[in-house]
Parts: C-alpha cells; sequence; structure tokens
C-alpha cells in the first residue's frame, strides 16, 4: 500500500508465514485476508488511477472494520488505513462527506489509543491535517484551532533528529499564516515566520 496508508498487520502481520496462519483463529484469517485485498485493490488503483479499485478497496476495509474484534490491537491500523483512502477518494472526487467520514474515523482512533503512543501520535498527526482540508473547503475558524493544536503537539511528540520536522514546521508556518489572516494576532504572524524559518 502506498506510504500514506499503513502498512501494519491487523492483528497479526499480514505477511505472516503459513505456520503463523495456520495457527491462526478463524476470523483473524478471514480479517488477514479482507486487508489482503484491500491492498490489492489499492495498489491497482495506484498504478491504473481506476477510481472502481479505491472504491472497492474502501468497501473492503469497511468489511474488515466490521469483522474486527474492538479489543483487537490492530484495530488502529484497519481505521488508519481506512480514513487515508477515503482522504484519497475526498482529494479525487471532492466529495466532503469522504472528509467528515474521514475525520470521524481518526478522531475514533484519537479517543482510543493510549496517551504518548505512536498510534496517538501518528493520529493526531492524520486528524490535523483533515481538519486543515476541511478548514480549507469550509472556512471553520475551530477547525484550524485544532489543526494547529495537534500540529504543535506532534512536533512536540517528535525527535529533533527526525527529517519531517522540516514538513511539521512548514505546515505550522500556513496554519498560523491563515490564522493571522483571520484575527490579524501579530503573534500569529510571529509564529508562521518563526516556523517557516526553522522549516
Amino acid at each position: 500500500m502506498a506510504e500514506t496508508l499503513g502498512t501494519s498487520g491487523v492483528g497479526v502481520s499480514r505477511s505472516g508465514t503459513p505456520d503463523q496462519d495456520a495457527g491462526a483463529p478463524e476470523w483473524e484469517e478471514d480479517l488477514r485476508a479482507t486487508m489482503r485485498t484491500s491492498d490489492d485493490l489499492f495498489s491497482q488503483y495506484e498504478q491504473t488511477n481506476d477510481i472502481d479499485f479505491l472504491n472497492e478497496a474502501i468497501i473492503e476495509t469497511e468489511k474488515a472494520f466490521e469483522e474486527c474484534d474492538p479489543r483487537n490491537p490492530g484495530l488502529e491500523d484497519v481505521l488508519n488505513d481506512w480514513s487515508a483512502m477515503l482522504i484519497v477518494r475526498y482529494e479525487r472526487l471532492g466529495d466532503i462527506n469522504d472528509l467528515e467520514k474521514a475525520a470521524r474515523i481518526i478522531e475514533d482512533v484519537v479517543r482510543k489509543s493510549t496517551a504518548g503512543s505512536t498510534t496517538r501520535i501518528n493520529a493526531l498527526g492524520n486528524l490535523g491535517n483533515i481538519l486543515w482540508q476541511r478548514f480549507e473547503r469550509i472556512g471553520n475558524l475551530e477547525d484550524l484551532q485544532k489543526a494547529i493544536k495537534h500540529g504543535e503537539a506532534v512536533l512536540a511528540a517528535t525527535a529533533q533528529d527526525d527529517p519531517d520536522r522540516a514538513a511539521m514546521y512548514s505546515n505550522l508556518g500556513v496554519m498560523f499564516s491563515a490564522r493571522f489572516e483571520r484575527i490579524g494576532d501579530l503573534d500569529d504572524l510571529q509564529k508562521a515566520i518563526k516556523h517557516t524559518e526553522a522549516a
């Protein structure tokens, strides 16, 4: 699957050995098979740009969510994949319903994940990006406020030598600039300049 979509397994690795597959519960084997199908469909979408493959991948991922035991630690992977695919379709077709659904799914991951965990941090980053896209589309200031809050939380939790920090600074610079244009607070302008220079 694409880098924007999680490739980790649901419950166990999707690339598990036949012996691992043989020892897995039947429901887990079915779930793994469903996610493999979803991955394959998404890969075909990337190769062909045929929206039908993306639609089918989303259907299969939603099916995996419905099959997944709520206590399964791999549930977050299913939700992350589902949300990411919806965002891909939103960016392709512009249907606001896909954006709204992606936001609800990632908000669920944030609620259920452990504070400070990698899952929580990644989910906050994804949610911040979704809220920014929704702000650009609708113009709701609350979405921008939350996007900045989540972006700052992710930046604070990211190692100083992480190469992704440059993009985080850049994104926050854009967000602070947008809030300055909306509200006129000079502090936001200063932060926009500071973050852009740090990128």
